[in-house]
């Protein structure tokens, strides 16, 4: 089996591999979150984006208070609809962890919540392909020689 096959199967299945991973972590958290999570209100601070040849990235700063009081401020990604749609100073849903408040979702970012849906698709995608190629190349080259 030639070199470029093998690599490229192994790349497109580490990648499949890694996004499924990390979609199922997230979405594990997402889980948990609805299950155990508080519900506040939080408000929109300062925002930035990223605008780069092919993406642009969103980012907010979100503040709400926990319920033992403490103020939480932290950075978080949105999606660029609720970007643009929501103006610093609004008041959004946010739902927490009692026991790590930095683990948090803004509820009214339905787009950023269905991401690790999406990555977890294009992962199983990724190993099928790879694992299609390591299967498919050597037969291939079997039939070229004849």
């Amino acid at each position: 089996m030639s070199v470029l096959p093998l690599v490229t199967g192994l790349a497109l299945l580490a990648a499949g591999i890694y996004m499924i991973t990390v979609s199922r972590f997230t979405l594990g958290q997402m889980q948990r979150l609805k299950r155990q999570g508080l519900t506040t209100e939080g408000e929109i601070g300062a925002k930035r984006e990223v605008i780069a040849v092919d993406r642009r990235d969103c980012y907010v700063k979100v503040s709400f208070r926990a319920a033992d009081g403490e103020s939480i401020v932290v950075e978080n990604a949105v999606s660029a609809p609720f970007y643009d749609r929501t103006p610093g100073g609004s008041t959004v849903v946010i739902k927490y962890m009692p026991d790590a408040p930095e683990q948090y979702i803004i509820e009214d970012d339905k787009l950023s919540k269905a991401e690790p849906y999406a990555v977890l698709a294009i992962g199983i995608i990724f190993t099928i392909a790879g694992a299609g190629v390591l299967i498919i190349a050597p037969i291939a080259e079997r039939f070229a020689k004849g």
